[in-house]
């Protein structure tokens, strides 16, 4: 499990979703239905974040989604808006966690949207492949950062 101090909890209108902040990313446990509403509400609650341009990693749980509702329109809105995000913070790695093949679906639509993101994103289908990656990229972010220094 990664080290996260339980920062806020989130009850959208739209959906469920439980957020844990760290001092390198967040976080976000979904369940219930996933929507535009939802992934774009939390996209801005990440990017206006106070150290926005520290954070390193979006851990993305959506193994408790049971209803999906969320439109091509919105998956490539939300590229989008990452795409121009990256540009002020490169450094952030996504991590998927599903084991919905339309999740799966929607999270390869959002990668080929066409919007050039500069954050690397991976799917996995375990809580704890993912957080084994984001605390190796962490990590490895770390180490580089100290041997600039």
């Amino acid at each position: 499990m990664l080290n996260c101090n339980l920062y806020a909890s989130c009850l959208h209108l739209h959906m469920p979703c439980q957020t844990e902040w760290s001092d390198h990313g967040v976080v976000w446990k979904w369940s219930g239905e996933l929507s535009d509403a939802g992934i774009l509400d939390n996209n801005r609650e990440f990017y206006e974040h106070d150290r926005f341009s520290e954070l390193r990693y979006q851990l993305c749980d959506f193994l408790e989604v049971n209803k999906i509702s969320a439109s091509n329109e919105g998956i490539r809105r939300a590229a989008r808006q990452d795409a121009e995000a990256s540009r002020r913070n490169p450094h952030v790695k996504v991590a998927i966690v599903t084991t919905s093949d339309l999740v799966y679906g929607l999270t390869r639509m959002y990668e080929l949207s066409g919007y050039e993101s500069l954050w690397q994103t991976e799917i996995f289908g375990t809580r704890a492949e993912a957080e084994a990656w984001v605390k190796e990229c962490v990590a490895a972010r770390s180490t580089e950062i100290t041997d600039v220094a």
